[in-house]
């Protein structure tokens, strides 16, 4: 069988965001006892357990994967200020405000607006491309 290309195979397939039964059942059995299991985890780190020790810093101390970044990008209502917007985006990786993976996201976003506005300035000029043809057409 061939695959349209952009089509899932299974379109009635799992919901974006369902739960692995397995992975529920594990939580719900779980949850009686996290509060006795977690105090134990804890004496046993106390005592001396590097690998409890590590996991219960793992939770109290978990990685943040995404942190909000506050940056200030100028304000931005014509294709043309996207320029000024990545000049701020550049501005803030330079002085180590931004890394860089949070700096292609915003470019992203920025990117996206400038070609937002660029197409819909090209379809309202094409519109009227189009009306001033159909009015040399009358004459």
């Amino acid at each position: 069988m061939q695959f349209q290309k952009g089509q899932s195979g299974n379109p009635a397939g799992r919901p974006r965001g369902a739960r692995n039964k397995l992975t529920v059942l594990a939580e719900s059995l779980f949850e009686g006892d996290a509060e006795d299991l977690i105090r134990k985890l804890i004496e046993i780190a106390k005592e001396g357990d590097v690998a409890a020790l590590r996991l219960c810093i793992a939770r109290i101390c978990a990685p943040q994967r995404e942190r909000p970044q506050a940056i200030e990008l100028p304000e931005m209502e014509t294709a043309a200020d996207a320029v000024a917007a990545m000049g701020a985006i550049l501005q803030a990786i330079g002085v180590g405000d931004l890394a860089t993976r949070e700096a292609a996201e915003l470019t992203n976003v920025v990117t996206g607006f400038s070609q937002t506005i660029n197409t819909a300035q090209l379809e309202q000029r094409l519109e009227e491309i189009e009306k001033a043809v159909e009015l040399l057409k009358r004459k």
